[in-house]
């Protein structure tokens, strides 16, 4: 049993950081980012398992020329097409101040 929660232990942490890095990539190839960044427990080594009741917190930075008077809803709102363009399968949304990506194969981790 131990072992079978060190491989699923793995198999988490291989999949939040590639996910974390092919999101961020994402944003990258469409927008000016100046900075992105890991904030939150994640970047603490704090995330508490399992990753279905967990999140990973890119913090981006992005070009002041796509700040628009419509505010940050608009550039949220831009941000979460570009993602859409990358992953067409999870759900995808804005949520306040951030954009959501929910993948469906960590739900059952």
């Amino acid at each position: 049993m131990e072992a079978y929660s060190s491989d699923k232990k793995s198999l988490q942490t291989s999949t939040t950081s590639t996910r974390q890095e092919n999101g961020r990539a994402a944003v990258e190839e469409h927008l000016n980012v100046l900075d992105s960044f890991i904030a939150g427990s994640y970047n603490r080594n704090t995330l508490i398992a399992p990753l279905k009741f967990a999140d990973i917190d890119i913090f981006v930075v992005l070009d002041p020329e796509y700040y628009t008077p419509d505010g940050h809803a608009a550039l949220l709102d831009r941000v979460k097409t570009v993602l859409k363009k990358t992953y067409k399968t999870p759900d995808i949304s804005r949520n306040g101040q951030a954009v959501t990506i929910r993948f469906a194969d960590l739900q059952s981790m």
